[in-house]
């Protein structure tokens, strides 16, 4: 995640002024949402959600909305006797939403939209994209980016016209 202030720094100033479990949540594509944990909730203030439920890689059909958890978390240490007990859940995998929700309707949980470019590194095209943009990112790596950028760009326009002309 690309952010300033970064992710983190965004959701400390949320429990530092609410002291409550927070989650750092994006809007994603009603496509996507059976790859995270998503959220039902209502508007608290200025970007603060109140979480009222959650649930782990939901059906499109099944989702009660599209923002997502981004695996940021501050979490208490109230989590833990929850993690305890927790069973299997969605994938046959032990899921830290499962432990989340309890923790959701025991004692409540904030979600933080956060601002900033998020990559998902779980998904091959997610994790080139972030490997690029880190890249540009460096100063001292962004000249050789580019300039390598250019070059393949270069090589796969002609591989584009020698293909077109042997047509």
């Amino acid at each position: 995640m690309l952010s300033d202030p970064p992710a983190l720094k965004q959701m400390l100033d949320v429990f530092e002024t609410y002291e409550q479990t927070v989650v750092g949540v994006q809007q994603v594509q009603p496509e996507e949402v059976s790859k995270y944990g998503i959220i039902s909730a209502l508007a608290k203030h200025n970007k603060i959600l109140q979480v009222r439920d959650l649930i782990e890689k939901p059906t499109p059909a099944s989702a009660p909305s599209n923002i997502a958890i981004m695996g940021r978390y501050i979490l208490k240490p109230t989590i833990f006797p929850f993690l305890k007990t927790q069973g299997r859940g969605a994938g046959n995998e032990y899921q830290l939403t499962d432990a989340l929700r309890e923790v959701c309707h025991a004692e409540g949980l904030l979600g933080l939209e956060l601002k900033g470019d998020r990559y998902d590194i779980g998904d091959k095209f997610g994790y080139m994209k972030a490997i690029i943009e880190m890249g540009l990112q460096r100063e001292e790596l962004q000249p050789q980016m580019i300039d390598y950028l250019q070059q393949v760009l270069k090589k796969q326009l002609n591989k584009k016209r020698l293909k077109r002309a042997a047509v």
